[in-house]
């Protein structure tokens, strides 16, 4: 699985997990949904950058 659609299942189970979704307007569940896909997206390119540097660094 790509980290785009990773990142998107991830915000979705958070989502449904955190709140109530259905107690949210729709604009509420987008800004929510935006907010969380994009802070799951920097974390997984964190850790991708985590793990490039260390491979990079043990064929050194």
């Amino acid at each position: 699985m790509d980290s785009d659609k990773l990142a998107h299942v991830l915000s979705l189970f958070y989502l449904d997990k955190t709140w109530d979704v259905s107690s949210l307007t729709p604009s509420e569940l987008t800004d929510k949904y935006f907010n969380v896909l994009s802070e799951i997206e920097k974390n997984i390119e964190e850790r991708n950058n985590a793990i490039a540097s260390d491979l990079a660094d043990s064929m050194l």
